[in-house]
């Protein structure tokens, strides 16, 4: 059986994107986590941004990185340095 164009046009045109009110992306739940741990909110995150810098370095094994890059670089957010 053969596929009408109304029949396309109309698969074209569903709404398949649904908002979800409860949805919290990955990051966010990361970073949530993160913050949630017991200690200093600064020293969780710096110890994970290092730590994820570290990762990075070691499974892509950039040839290149931007002058001054570096895995014990202050951790900086907005205006403030952690």
């Amino acid at each position: 059986e053969e596929l009408s164009n109304e029949c396309l046009q109309e698969a074209i045109n569903v709404k398949y994107r649904i908002m979800n009110p409860d949805y919290i992306s990955g990051a966010e739940l990361v970073v949530n986590d993160v913050l949630s741990q017991s200690g200093s909110r600064d020293v969780n995150l710096t110890e994970f941004v290092k730590g994820w810098r570290h990762f990075f370095l070691q499974t892509v094994q950039p040839r290149f990185l931007p002058n001054g890059w570096r895995v014990d670089a202050p951790v900086t957010c907005s205006d403030h340095k952690m």
